[in-house]
């Protein structure tokens, strides 16, 4: 229990004793009650406290520990279409009444330089805009939630967070408080994909409850194993840690081929590509270029309605059960999945040429789509049953 104090909250008071004992009454009486009761919610109680009560003494030992819920997390579906993910959402509820307390009593202490940092003001554009944007929404009511919940994850992971992250031994905890149930995941769905044969085709019923689907599960392993990375090139080449973390970057790589999700193989490869772009300071002259290329190829396609003459075969667009020839339909227009976005994207094109300035509000694009798609891009799942 010390070594845990000192790695990940080494700030913390002789003071706080006092409120961990009464925690420890508050949870012994909420255990106690719970047990005659039977009404078990009331476990739920000193779990608060005990995460409020972590907040309040020590902002690191917060981030930290949302960092470890990431890859634990739980979507949760609640009535009215209201959904949240437990519990990192509550955890940034919390760091979000936090800050505004921090900004209320220590204004003074907020880095300036941060705040008006490019990258930060284009994020504040971004915020303002989407709340600019809710009013004339399409459901106001939805570009509203959308709009709330963008600040909340701004708040704990723009502006808490990195705070605890901007020194090397920071930038290290946080890692490893991200990366070691990460790996504790993807130990838990390879065995169970395995019991499923590796199944291309019973990949998504390998993630639950962890992960909403197999696309979610390899986003967030192309985006650890970089870092993986980062944490071997600072190892003793052949010493017991740079054999650990190269063991974990083998599972890794494994588990992100058996995820079947082509998005997360391109990143991979383009990660690699981006260190050197980076490294060279080639930055300022590739993103131009891309940027070009996309603006080119789109237009090509939208003028004179020249993406028509691509439309695929309704009869031959098909859901694939073997990875092989998924990959082989995508090639040939024929995989549903790839099809499908082309469908929505064209119905967000007339939809920008609707509303080109407003548009439809955050969040409202999967309700108001349909009825600007084109018909012969129309696939199997263009009904679109899960919203």
């Amino acid at each position: 229990m010390m070594y845990i104090k000192k790695l990940f909250a080494p700030n913390i008071s002789a003071s706080a004793q006092v409120v961990f004992f009464l925690l420890m009454a508050v949870t012994c009486a909420c255990v106690f009650v719970a047990a005659l009761t039977e009404e078990w919610l009331l476990l739920v109680l000193p779990l608060g406290l005990a995460v409020c009560m972590i907040g309040l003494l020590s902002l690191p030992a917060l981030s930290y520990l949302l960092l470890f819920t990431i890859p634990l997390s739980y979507e949760l579906t609640l009535p009215n279409g209201f959904s949240t993910d437990l519990p990192t959402e509550q955890l940034m509820w919390l760091m979000t009444g936090l800050f505004v307390l921090y900004g209320i009593y220590k204004s003074r202490q907020l880095d300036g330089r941060f705040l008006k940092h490019p990258l930060s003001i284009l994020l504040w554009i971004h915020l303002l805009w989407m709340g600019l944007t809710v009013v004339p929404a399409a459901d106001t009511m939805i570009a509203l939630k959308m709009w709330v919940s963008k600040s909340w994850y701004i708040t704990a992971c723009y502006l808490m967070v990195p705070r605890v992250l901007r020194t090397e031994q920071g930038f290290k905890r946080g890692l490893w408080a991200l990366l070691i149930p990460l790996m504790v995941t993807v130990a838990y769905v390879l065995t169970k994909h395995a019991t499923l044969g590796f199944s291309f085709a019973l990949v998504n019923k390998a993630m639950h409850p962890f992960y909403r689907n197999h696309v979610s599960y390899a986003c967030i392993m192309a985006l650890a194993l970089p870092f993986l990375w980062w944490f071997l090139v600072r190892q003793r080449r052949w010493s017991f840690s740079w054999l650990a973390l190269l063991l974990l970057m083998l599972i890794l790589i494994v588990a992100i081929q058996f995820s079947y999700t082509r998005t997360a193989y391109v990143a991979v490869v383009g990660a690699a590509g981006l260190y050197y772009v980076i490294k060279w300071r080639l930055t300022r002259w590739l993103l131009p270029v891309v940027l070009a290329g996309l603006v080119a190829f789109a237009g090509n396609y939208l003028a004179h309605d020249e993406y028509l003459n691509h439309n695929p075969d309704y009869s031959r667009t098909i859901t694939h059960h073997s990875f092989d020839n998924l990959i082989s339909a995508t090639s040939k227009g024929q995989d549903i999945s790839t099809m499908e976005r082309v469908y929505r994207w064209l119905a967000g094109y007339d939809m920008i040429k609707q509303r080109p300035l407003t548009g439809f509000g955050p969040g409202n694009f999967a309700f108001f789509y349909k009825s600007y798609t084109t018909n012969s891009f129309r696939t199997y799942v263009s009904d679109n049953k899960e919203g």
